[in-house]
């Protein structure tokens, strides 16, 4: 390796010029050199009071130093990234991706305000560490539901219900400050395009998109965001976890029974049952995921709400009243 291409971007990395700063830090990204990292790692350090900057040199300076090190390769740790992240948050979450945040700290980021593809970033890192704080989560916040359609001799015709995830486009335009490098700004996404990077891998990937700001220049910024339905993200994750299809998955934790009206005892009779086998179908999920390694659901307190419809033609007589169902997890 080029010592003396090293030794000129350390150089450069400690002027006192913010733009020669970042033409260090360009430089080291090119090089690849663990010294380098280091020395991008510590100037990211010495950048904190820089970490609420939005417009001028600073800025552009942080945007380079954190540029550098997703494209150097470097694993950062997470002290040293995380007080970028309201910021940066796709930045800080790329290089937290590569090892520097530990399941605290994931655990941490999940509970803040995120994005749809930040909070699925997140949640597919956990996932891979077989978190049981994340699988507890996932549990607690999957809507549990039985839908009963009641039915006398005249009915016929099966319930269709769900939905697509939508997007929304922003328009803009951004450049650095003359004489600062070209510099690369980061996108999430779960839509891959040809040249973007998976970062985070899980029943969705999520991607991050690079597009570079030419030296002297400013470019386009227009950001597409796909919709990230959470629920059937845990659908997904829960799926996942007992090695289930989607509509597996849901027989257990979204089933619809139909019944035939004879009165309402029967009925109400029936709708228990239903609701209790529920129950048992869920605690055997949960048996099989710590088979596979997924512990963490022992206390967690779960509800089934149950979803009547009446499709009898004749409805002169009251359907049965059927209370949630809430149990606790062994």
């Amino acid at each position: 390796m080029d010592a003396d291409a090293i030794a000129r971007a350390k150089a450069l990395l400690h002027s006192q010029l913010w733009s020669d700063k970042a033409w260090g830090a360009y430089f080291s990204a090119g090089l690849r050199s663990g010294e380098l990292s280091d020395a991008l790692i510590e100037e990211l350090r010495l950048a904190d009071p820089l970490r609420d900057s939005t417009w001028g040199a600073e800025e552009a300076y942080v945007q380079a130093l954190l540029d550098a090190l997703i494209q150097s390769g470097s694993t950062v740790p997470a002290d040293a990234v995380l007080p970028f992240r309201e910021r940066w948050r796709a930045e800080t979450l790329i290089l937290l991706s590569r090892g520097g945040g530990n399941e605290e700290t994931l655990l941490d980021l999940r509970k803040e305000k995120l994005d749809g593809e930040e909070w699925l970033l997140v949640s597919n890192l956990l996932f891979h560490m077989h978190s049981g704080p994340f699988f507890a989560s996932i549990l607690q916040e999957k809507t549990i539901s039985h839908t009963f359609r009641v039915q006398d001799g005249g009915f016929s015709g099966d319930y269709i219900g769900g939905g697509v995830g939508g997007a929304s486009c922003g328009d803009g335009a951004g450049g650095f400050p003359k004489g600062f490098p070209p510099i690369g700004r980061y996108q999430l996404t779960v839509a891959a395009q040809a040249g973007d990077v998976v970062v985070a891998e899980g029943p969705k990937n999520v991607y991050y998109r690079r597009i570079v700001v030419p030296k002297d220049s400013q470019i386009g910024w227009g950001v597409c965001s796909v919709s990230v339905d959470p629920e059937m993200r845990r659908k997904e994750y829960l799926a996942a976890i007992g090695s289930l299809s989607l509509s597996g998955l849901e027989n257990i934790f979204e089933p619809t029974d139909s019944i035939r009206w004879r009165n309402a005892e029967q009925a109400g009779s029936s709708m228990k049952a239903s609701l209790q086998a529920q129950v048992e179908g869920i605690k055997g999920f949960i048996k099989t995921a710590e088979g596979r390694g997924w512990s963490g659901a022992s206390g967690v307190s779960l509800r089934i709400t149950p979803v009547v419809y009446d499709d009898r033609q004749d409805k002169h007589e009251a359907l049965p009243v059927v209370a949630a169902v809430e149990f606790t997890l062994e």
